[in-house]
């Protein structure tokens, strides 16, 4: 779920350890794996990662919200302030 929107993200990419899943349009991700404690990493281009852990005990639940990057501005190279020393 986009942080500042509070809208889904489609298409995130979602690794619990080594299975991993795409988040579906409701921004939900599903992910069938055997009990344990795994690294959770959720990335998406233009969008911050997020990393943790997730402890699966059974059917787990987990709301994980990122914020979306500012695009660059691609000018921004050759903008300079006359008034600045470099």
């Amino acid at each position: 779920m986009a942080k500042d929107a509070g809208t889904p993200v489609e298409d995130a990419q979602v690794r619990l350890g080594v299975y991993f899943a795409s988040s579906d349009q409701t921004g939900l991700a599903r992910v069938a794996i055997p009990q344990g404690t795994y690294g959770l990493d959720v990335l998406k281009t233009g969008y911050e990662a997020f990393s943790g852990v997730l402890d699966v005990n059974g059917d787990v639940t987990m709301d994980v919200e990122v914020a979306v990057i500012p695009p660059e501005n691609p000018d921004a190279y050759w903008l300079f302030d006359p008034t600045k020393r470099v």
